[in-house]
Parts: structure tokens; C-alpha cells; sequence
């Protein structure tokens, strides 16, 4: 057997009985060693001292364009379970309206994550469950449009249907002006809230406040505490949007927690309350499998959480291949599933 030593920077308590779990490995002998910081470990993979390099943060874009330039070396980048979404308030108006937070829900589909600040490093997300086992694969968002100028449309049909209209209509290039309710009062400027902390969800709040000024509604960007977006939501109720996030991980009960009977974004929909009691009370997985199906369609559909991106992580290795090309959390995720690494041939 070939013996090889793993790297791991965040080690889990429940390590040994996840090993036990997987059966043998391909390998005879599996070794953790443990640095403080990242630099140290990258130079002991792109000197061949180590096998497969870990962080459950995700590797710095410096280190992965080191690695990238290392001979031997490979990088497995994939989706995680860190998931971003645009969180609307319906008790504000104009909000209440479903047309407008669908158009929302459409800017979100378009070209948002194309942006500098987030090339590369999310990827878009159209569910509200970060597995494939409790998510909804391929869940149709608020308009299925496959090119920006079909979605333009999209949005100007949907506005019209609901009685609202321009100073100056927006075109394929051309900017709208002055976005009017179905009373023919200039609609008011909102507020997203975005923490100042996170470069990536301040990138998209920019992204999606350019956007909507192109169809002529003003959105403005306040990057804020994570905090006081904290106290907005749940506890105060003074905000418009926020792009909010989370580490999800099994079944989406925080659905429950924020939008069921009592929770902490109620929007008073009935339904939701009955699922939620359903779900909660149920426990046998298959039979909430599709209760929570039906739930995050609910909420999809009222555009009361959009969803926009999980974020990317990369691991690296060599002298090793595995059986797969990506994996929730990536390799971090699942301790560099060491049961699965087969050696090179």
C-alpha cells in the first residue's frame, strides 16, 4: 500500500466516526497535520510534502493561482453551503406588490454575478436548499428568460400588468426613467442593506441597485453592520431588502424559523404555517421530503426570499485523483474523503 499524509487546517470532532463510516481506503495509513495559517501549507503541497491541502474557509485567490502554476497540482473548486440570498420585506411598500418583487426576483436571474467582485467566486443558486436531497433541482425562478434583452421584456410586460409605468420607458440600450405605481405617483427609493464586511454581497448590492436604476427604480446601497441587518429583520422590521446569508445544511427549517406562524419574517401565509407544522412534527424523512418541497416553492413564488449564489471554495492536491469532479463543500467538506482518493496510476 502507498503511504501518503493529508493536510487539514479545520479538523471535526466527529473525524474518527465519519472515517469508520466510509469502509477501507485505498491507502494505508492517513496522517493530519495542522498549520495556523494558509501560506506555510501551500508551500509544503507545491513542494510535495504534503498530498491534499484543506480549509473549510476555502483557499485565498493568491494561493490558488500559486497552485494553479505548480506542476502536479490540482484544484477541485465547488459549491458550498454558504448560501446567499436577497431577503424581501412585503409589509413596505411598494413591496406589497407581487409584481414588483418579481421583477426583482428577474434582476437577480440576469447578469448580476458577472461582475469583477464576483466572477469566480459564487455561483448562482435557484433553490433555497444547499443539498440535492432536500433542494428542488431546476425550480423555474420569476422569469425564465435566456438572454437580457428577453428578460428586459419580461420585466416591462410584468410592470405594465400590474398598472405601472415610465417617464421614459427602458429599451434595449436604452436607461428607464422614472418608474410610476399604478396611481401614477413616483415610486420610492428603497434600501438594500449589505454588510460592509463581505465584499462579495456589497458587490452584488451595487450590481443589483445599477440594475434596477436601468429600469428606472431607485434602489440605494447601505452597507451596514452585520448586526443591525440582524436587528432589521428580525427583531425591528425597518428594512427593504437585505442580502442575507447563511450555512445550510439537511432540511431548510429555517424557512420555519423565519417565515412560519411566529416566526421571525411572518408574512402570515397560511399554507407555510400548515407545512411548518407538518414538517416539524414529522419524522419520518421521506414523507417531508416533498412537504419541504412544497414549502420552498411558496416561498419562491412570493419572492419573499430570492435566492442568489452560493459561494465557491477550492481545495488543492496531487499525486492523488478522486472519483468525482465536485462535492458540497468541496473536499473540506468531507475531511478530503480519504476512503475515496485513489492513487495516480
Amino acid at each position: 500500500m502507498v503511504r501518503h499524509r493529508v493536510f487539514v487546517l479545520i479538523v471535526d470532532l466527529y473525524f474518527e466516526e465519519f472515517l469508520d463510516a466510509l469502509g477501507r481506503p485505498h491507502f494505508d495509513r492517513i496522517r493530519y497535520e495542522f498549520f495556523d495559517e494558509q501560506g506555510p501549507a501551500v508551500a509544503a503541497l507545491r513542494a510535495d510534502e504534503i498530498d491534499i491541502l484543506l480549509d473549510s474557509a476555502g483557499l485565498s485567490q493568491d494561493s490558488q493561482d500559486l497552485l494553479l502554476a505548480t506542476p502536479g497540482v490540482n484544484l477541485l473548486t465547488s459549491a458550498t453551503s454558504r448560501l446567499r440570498f436577497l431577503a424581501v420585506n412585503r409589509a413596505r411598500p411598494p413591496l406589497a406588490d407581487p409584481a414588483l418583487r418579481a421583477v426583482l426576483g428577474c434582476l437577480v436571474e440576469g447578469d448580476l454575478l458577472a461582475g469583477e467582485s464576483l466572477t469566480d467566486k459564487v455561483t448562482a443558486l435557484n433553490r433555497l436548499a444547499a443539498s440535492d436531497v432536500w433542494g428542488i433541482p431546476g425550480v423555474s425562478q420569476s422569469c425564465a428568460a435566456t438572454t437580457e434583452a428577453a428578460r428586459l421584456e419580461h420585466i416591462i410586460q410584468t410592470l405594465h400588468a400590474g398598472g405601472y409605468s415610465w417617464n421614459r420607458e427602458p429599451a434595449v440600450g436604452q436607461r428607464g426613467n422614472g418608474l410610476l405605481g399604478a396611481d401614477g405617483a413616483a415610486l420610492p427609493e428603497l434600501t438594500i442593506l449589505a454588510p460592509q464586511t463581505d465584499a462579495l454581497r456589497m458587490g452584488l448590492a451595487e450590481a443589483l441597485a445599477e440594475a434596477a436604476s436601468a429600469i428606472g427604480l431607485r434602489i440605494t446601497v447601505r452597507d451596514s453592520q452585520a448586526a443591525d441587518i440582524t436587528y432589521g429583520l428580525f427583531s425591528s422590521g425597518q428594512y427593504d431588502l437585505a442580502l442575507v446569508g447563511l450555512r445550510q445544511v439537511g432540511p431548510p427549517d429555517y424557512l420555519c424559523d423565519w417565515y412560519g406562524e411566529m416566526g421571525s419574517l411572518d408574512p402570515g401565509i397560511l399554507e407555510v404555517h400548515r407545512l411548518c407544522q407538518a414538517v416539524l412534527a414529522e419524522t419520518d424523512p421521506q414523507v417531508a421530503r416533498p412537504q419541504y418541497e412544497r414549502l420552498q416553492l411558496l416561498v419562491l413564488e412570493e419572492n419573499i426570499l430570492i435566492p442568489v449564489y452560493s459561494e465557491l471554495a477550492a481545495d488543492a492536491f496531487r499525486n492523488v485523483f478522486f472519483p468525482f469532479e465536485t462535492a458540497l463543500d468541496g473536499l473540506s467538506g468531507i475531511f478530503g474523503a480519504p476512503s475515496l482518493a485513489l492513487p495516480l496510476p
